[in-house]
């Protein structure tokens, strides 16, 4: 048998249009007859023969019972749409309290708050400190959960920074001290007081990633999560000022240190060390576990 033209013999051909024939005919079967307003037909063609003949519906029922379409099923909503989930945990910006309620199926919005209180003694270079530590801050943070798992992304921001560190300084009455390396003596009738503050800013972005979702999927109610990250604080500033009377290391020479040049330029020098010690703090470690549970 001769080929056609591009080579392509008439068997080939004739696979070809078998193949569609019956993708048509099987999509033709698939597609549900119409309906008219009155009762149902059944419209019967063969060759030769005559037009349709219309048969009635030996039911007996009203065409409209039998066409009846059911209702378009609704969308369902993902699973704990309309849930919340509250928790209680540990962390480095103190003891705090969580909620969240999911926004998609893989995405929830939680918000927060933390607080802690600590009160600590210390002394350096004969400077004794009284100071306190007081944490206050509210959060809020998209989680984000990219494989359906406990795993979250959360980029987010602490809404209110209090957080702070104050403290209350003083000197005994002649017992030596030094700052920038210079040595001084506290005066017996004006001994030496001071005060230092250390303060952050008061919004801050921040990012922590972790285990736990307060908001579980399905049937789930318990959760632990655990997440850590950082917060960016910039770099925090320390204030440190001193008032009384400082002696040469004899304890002689007694003068105001407010009107003494010599010991507030030793002063500013150590101001700018411990702000320069500082500088690494711009971004706060945060690390948190805690316990939760989806109402």
């Amino acid at each position: 048998m001769g080929k056609l033209r591009f080579g392509v013999t008439p068997t080939w051909i004739s696979c070809a249009v078998c193949a569609v024939m019956f993708v048509m005919g099987s999509f033709a079967m698939a597609v549900p007859d119409g309906a008219n307003g009155g009762n149902s037909t059944l419209k019967a063609k063969a060759a030769g023969e005559g037009p349709a003949v219309e048969t009635a519906d030996s039911s007996g029922a009203p065409a409209a019972q039998q066409l009846r379409t059911p209702p378009a099923a609704k969308p369902r909503a993902f699973e704990s749409a309309g849930k919340i989930g509250i928790g209680v945990k540990v962390s480095s910006l103190g003891v705090g309290f969580d909620a969240a309620i999911p926004v998609m199926r893989r995405a929830n919005i939680r918000a927060g708050f933390n607080m802690f209180q600590y009160d600590r003694t210390l002394s350096q270079d004969g400077v004794s400190y009284q100071g306190k530590l007081n944490f206050q801050s509210s959060e809020a943070y998209f989680d984000w959960f990219p494989f359906g798992g406990s795993f979250h992304l959360s980029p987010g921001v602490l809404l209110y920074n209090g957080n702070k560190i104050s403290a209350n300084a003083s000197v005994p009455p002649n017992q030596s001290f030094s700052f920038n390396g210079q040595d001084y003596a506290s005066d017996a009738n004006d001994p030496l007081t001071g005060n230092a503050k250390l303060d952050f800013k008061r919004l801050d972005p921040a990012f922590v990633l972790g285990w736990g979702n307060l908001a579980p999927r399905g049937r789930k109610h318990w959760s632990i999560p655990f997440e850590f990250g950082a917060v960016y604080q910039n770099v925090p500033r320390l204030l440190l000022n001193f008032s009384g009377n400082a002696c040469d290391a004899g304890g002689v020479n007694c003068q105001p240190v407010a009107g003494d040049p010599s010991f507030q330029s030793n002063l500013q020098a150590e101001r700018d060390k411990l702000n320069h010690d500082l500088a690494p703090f711009k971004f706060y470690p945060v690390i948190s576990i805690g316990f939760g549970y989806k109402f």
